[in-house]
């Protein structure tokens, strides 16, 4: 059995939570609420950890149906980035844009029966609407090989998790011991 969830209710500790392992049986299923506050003070104080070192101010909205995100992103340090660790997407993106420019994107989040799927609706790049074949060209050529997510696909929510419930300016994860965990394959020898 898992041990008791921590008394503090930060992100962190909500993290942690919805990390268990399938073997560790969380104490109680009940929702979990993240906040858009709690979201992007966690952006402000750790984006530096796990988003590139172009990306600055990165934050999130979250509506009753639908998320944005806006960042201000340095596509020339993008680029140089991108050409020191062999990334050609990043070089590409590099190459498309120049300077500093605000982006922001919109998206739709559609999650049941322990899987979500997210659509992402309009990009805009500075002053540019950017049109959908290049989003799509973007999202496959950059965010998928550098970061091994795939937008086009439904993903599994994590264990436990049954759906996330959008409402103005909070994601609820809805909880039930009867999700099955996510079985994950191994490659055969």
């Amino acid at each position: 059995a898992r041990t008791q969830r921590p008394a503090d209710n930060s992100l962190e500790s909500k993290i942690v939570e919805l990390s268990a392992l399938p073997s560790e049986e969380p104490v109680s299923f009940d929702p979990i609420v993240i906040t858009e506050r709690e979201a992007n003070d966690y952006l402000k104080n750790h984006g530096v950890e796990f988003l590139p070192p172009a990306v600055a101010g990165p934050e999130v909205h979250i509506l009753s149906d639908r998320v944005t995100g806006s960042a201000e992103i340095d596509f020339d340090k993008l680029r140089q980035t991108g050409k020191d660790a062999g990334d050609i997407g990043a070089q590409v993106l590099g190459t498309l844009f120049k300077g500093k420019q605000k982006v922001a994107a919109a998206g739709k989040l559609e999650t049941s029966d322990g899987h979500g799927q997210v659509t992402i609706e309009n990009l805009v790049i500075g002053d540019t609407a950017v049109p959908d074949w290049l989003t799509q060209a973007m999202l496959q050529n950059y965010l998928e090989k550098a970061y091994k997510v795939d937008l086009s696909k439904p993903f599994a929510l994590p264990d436990h998790v049954t759906r996330i419930d959008l409402a103005d300016g909070q994601a609820t994860f809805v909880r039930s011991p009867n999700k099955k965990p996510a079985i994950s394959k191994s490659p055969s020898n």
